[in-house]
């Protein structure tokens, strides 16, 4: 009997090593393919960057700020190959801000600039150029830059340049908001564009393509599901409760006091999609006409009957 229970506990102890070790190697695997998307993402993501500036922004003399931006204007003032000046201006940033970002950050920061440049100056010298029409440019490349940002943004990746000097003024500074600190640089950097396009229109492009870049980013990394996050304080907290719940959304309930009538009430919170708003609205105000009502919009929403919640 001894002899069998040892023989099972030393069985057991070797299933137990063999899952240990299998689960080692299934999370190492994991990470490899982690860092193979990693960097098929930010190539990808890249390149539809550089399409962007080699097709429409950089021919039309439109420099949506950023190292590409200035990188564009010496192209125009000085025929320096806009992809050579991107390095030039990146590698000395990347080794200053090097203990700051950190190292995953440092290398897919490198690999991006180096596949812009490896594109933007050979890869893409047979792509033909657009230069019809500027609005039009301003359109479509700052899409392309705004979806090769957000696809390179979604691996935690950057492009670098600007973006590094921007972190590092922040931590200098660190009362002033990243948002304020990048606008600041890209509306210099525009202003010197147009100086030296002697083109006030040049200017106008520009912000027109940050306009677009910015939409097409926020709207890939933040997602198209956004909604209205609505609060809700009732008399009839339940029967409106019950209604949307009717409508296949969830509500939770707060406890909440009012400060002026010092009476306890009850607040319901729901996310809904913007198509759904009106008619919870109008639910509400069938319900019970004095309600009061706070809405506000989700610039996403994650979960259970919305999309999914992951890490990407």
């Amino acid at each position: 009997m001894a002899s069998c229970l040892e023989l099972f506990g030393k069985r057991g102890r070797m299933h137990l090593v063999e899952r240990i070790v299998a689960m080692k190697k299934w999370a190492a695997s994991s990470k490899k393919r982690e860092r193979v998307f990693d960097v098929i993402a930010i190539i990808v993501g890249t390149a539809l960057y550089a399409l962007g500036v080699h097709v429409f922004t950089a021919p039309n003399h439109i420099a949506p700020g950023g190292a590409t931006g200035i990188a564009t204007v010496l192209n125009y003032l000085l025929k320096v190959p806009i992809g050579a000046t991107v390095v030039l201006i990146n590698v000395p940033l990347l080794a200053v801000g090097y203990r700051f970002i950190g190292k995953p950050f440092f290398f897919k920061t490198l690999l991006s600039t180096a596949v812009f440049s490896l594109t933007v100056d050979f890869l893409y010298k047979p792509v033909p150029v657009y230069t019809s029409n500027p609005v039009i440019a301003s359109l479509f490349g700052g899409a392309l830059i705004g979806v090769g940002l957000a696809v390179v943004f979604l691996r935690e990746g950057s492009t670098g340049g600007v973006d590094i000097t921007n972190k590092l003024i922040q931590r200098k500074f660190p009362h002033m908001k990243l948002g304020m600190i990048t606008f600041c640089t890209d509306v210099i950097i525009i202003f010197c564009a147009t100086i030296a396009y002697g083109q006030l229109e040049s200017g106008l492009y520009a912000i027109l393509a940050m306009f677009v870049s910015s939409k097409a980013l926020d709207r890939l990394l933040y997602g198209a599901h956004t909604g209205k996050m609505l609060l809700i304080v009732s008399e009839k907290s339940d029967e409106i409760a019950q209604a949307i719940i009717d409508m296949n959304r969830g509500v939770t309930k707060l406890r909440s006091v009012g400060a002026y009538s010092n009476t306890d009430r009850t607040t319901l919170v729901c996310a809904v999609e913007k198509n759904e708003y009106v008619k919870v609205k109008h639910l509400v105000h069938g319900i019970d006409p004095s309600a009061f009502m706070i809405i506000s919009d989700a610039s996403e929403v994650l979960g259970e009957g919305f999309r999914p919640l992951n890490k990407d």
